[in-house]
């Protein structure tokens, strides 16, 4: 393996630590990096009998970019993952029973659904993939379960439409999604209605970019959520057209809220862009620059804060 080059997983080692699927890479000190599961580890700990077994390949999905001089994973733009391509790779994880990957592709689908899916690989459609749990349990307190499934259908989302681990433009996301944005003088935040077969999401023009970015996530949260786009056909169509959706359950607002905060900040670029931005004094003391990662996810100090705080990093 070369230093600072990123790899994929073929052949897990043989204690499992370093597993099937994974992305990893190598820093100057031989120091062995992974996204998925194991975190860091030196070289005298990883290069032993039984864990140095391992096999890879050169990563085609995502390449090392930079974060503040730390090494992050960032997709290849011009690598296209077909729904194909992910089925294929689920049913071969499936074959060989490595169920807990498998998860990986389909995290909120059932079992049974998981199955039929990989029995036939013409089953390809967006809507199956986004099968949702949240309209069974709308009316549940956000507990971890259900924080860690929005986070998962936000991540998956930028995944199956090619968008990368940061929103870089969310008004191409939008497009992508089937929607349109319109810019309004005379309004206060934001409105969601359904379009025919898309949406419309209207946002103030009055609001900072931060801001507008982080609103249209939310409402984006509420259309996913709450309106059955592309997760419930039945809820779907039961949306009346241009008719500005209303929601003022406030369990559903945190949860289009967090839904926002998932997609704009995902989880392990997150995470790694907190360590990006922290300084560690002598003292052992750890400062992290809050400002640096607003800006890198290019949302409000306010928005990253609670981000961080309800991870219990700060």
């Amino acid at each position: 393996m070369e230093r600072n080059k990123l790899y994929t997983v073929t052949k897990a080692s043989s204690d499992d630590v370093i597993r099937l699927g994974d992305l990893i890479w190598l820093s100057e000190d031989d120091t062995l990096n992974s996204i998925m599961y194991m975190g860091t580890c030196l070289r005298k700990n990883w290069d032993v009998p039984g864990q140095n077994d391992f096999q890879v390949e050169p990563c085609e999905k995502f390449h090392l970019g930079d974060c503040h001089g730390v090494p992050i994973p960032l997709r290849n733009r011009n690598y296209i993952v077909t729904d194909e391509e992910m089925i294929e790779k689920a049913q071969k994880l499936y074959l060989i029973n490595e169920m807990k990957d498998v998860k990986k592709y389909f995290q909120f689908l059932s079992s049974d659904i998981i199955e039929n899916i990989l029995k036939d690989l013409t089953l390809t459609k967006k809507e199956v993939l986004l099968e949702l749990y949240i309209h069974e349990k709308e009316k549940a307190k956000m507990t971890d379960y259900i924080r860690n499934m929005i986070n998962s259908l936000a991540e998956d989302i930028l995944d199956i439409y090619k968008i990368g681990f940061r929103v870089d433009d969310i008004n191409d996301l939008v497009q992508k999604l089937g929607g349109s944005i319109q810019m309004k003088k005379d309004f206060s935040y934001a409105s969601l209605e359904k379009n025919g077969d898309g949406f419309k999401i209207i946002v103030s023009s009055y609001q900072d970019e931060q801001r507008k970015r982080f609103a249209i996530a939310q409402e984006l949260g509420h259309l996913f959520l709450h309106m059955g786009y592309k997760t419930n056909a039945e809820i779907w169509e039961k949306q009346a057209d241009k008719v500005p959706f209303q929601e003022k359950d406030p369990e559903k607002v945190r949860q289009a809220n967090e839904f926002a905060a998932a997609l704009l900040m995902p989880r392990y670029i997150f995470f790694l862009t907190l360590e990006a931005a922290s300084d560690i004094a002598e003292s052992g003391k750890r400062t992290i620059h809050m400002q640096a990662v607003a800006d890198f996810f290019n949302v409000s100090l306010s928005a990253a804060y609670t981000r961080a705080k309800i991870f219990g990093i700060i």
